[in-house]
């Protein structure tokens, strides 16, 4: 998932883009590789909607910054290069995927989920759950749950979040799992969404996103997370810090 906050930045800035100066019009291939287009250091593809519902599509592909702090850029459709400075681009220029990405990784609508399974100390817990809003049930291997205590608990695993971003992506083969934590829905035609827990220190721990493992994540909730299902299946209430 984005986050909000830094993607609605970034739409703000779009939004107000103006270049400083045209600089070729219609330039030929190799002045287009000349002001470092041919490969471009970044390509925006923005769509939305006017009050009408109408879609409009966006696209420009710009240049690395050089020495004089100025890139290029071209709009798709356009046949022109122009040049814009990087106080100018602001946002969309200097953010990354990392940037961008949320902190929070998961987090769905506990009425579009039917199960969550929960691998966790050695143990797999399976959460089913039926109806919805006040009509709520949900069971462990045959024993219903206190819905309150539960809801609890499904809050606890949604904040499972990235602590740390990794620079790189690692190869999971080599790693000791963990655990791992399933959504699965009440939508046949959705994926599940499954969050890995994988070896990494003392303190952190690898944590993937349907197999992609990108940050790492803090142990010391893994050890909240158990206390809180010892909890619920004991039927005794705690505290969401």
């Amino acid at each position: 998932d984005a986050d909000s906050e830094k993607v609605s930045s970034i739409l703000t800035d779009l939004s107000g883009l103006s270049a400083d100066s045209a600089v070729v019009i219609h330039p030929t291939q190799e002045q287009i590789a000349e002001y470092g287009l041919a490969d471009p250091y970044l390509t925006v593809a923005l769509a939305y909607k006017d009050a009408d519902s109408k879609r409009y599509d966006v696209g420009f592909r710009c240049s690395a910054v050089n020495e004089d702090g100025v890139a290029y850029l071209m709009k798709d459709g356009v046949d022109v290069i122009y040049q814009i400075s990087t106080q100018t681009a602001l946002s969309w220029y200097t953010y990354t995927y990392k940037d961008v990405v949320s902190v929070m990784n998961i987090l769905p609508y506990i009425n579009d989920v039917s199960s969550v399974e929960l691998v966790l100390g050695g143990k797999t817990y399976l959460f089913e759950m039926s109806g919805e809003d006040d009509e709520l049930v949900v069971t462990c291997d045959g024993q219903t749950l206190d819905t309150d205590i539960f809801r609890k608990l499904y809050q606890l695993l949604l904040s499972i979040k990235n602590n740390e971003n990794l620079e790189e992506p690692v190869d999971a083969s080599a790693l000791t799992s963990l655990g791992s934590l399933t959504y699965n829905y009440k939508n046949g035609s959705r994926p599940s969404d499954r969050l890995d827990f994988y070896e990494y220190s003392a303190r952190q721990f690898y944590l993937a996103y349907n197999g992609d493992i990108e940050f790492l994540s803090l142990v010391s909730h893994l050890d909240t997370i158990q206390d809180a299902v010892d909890k619920t299946l004991a039927g005794e209430d705690f505290k969401v810090i």
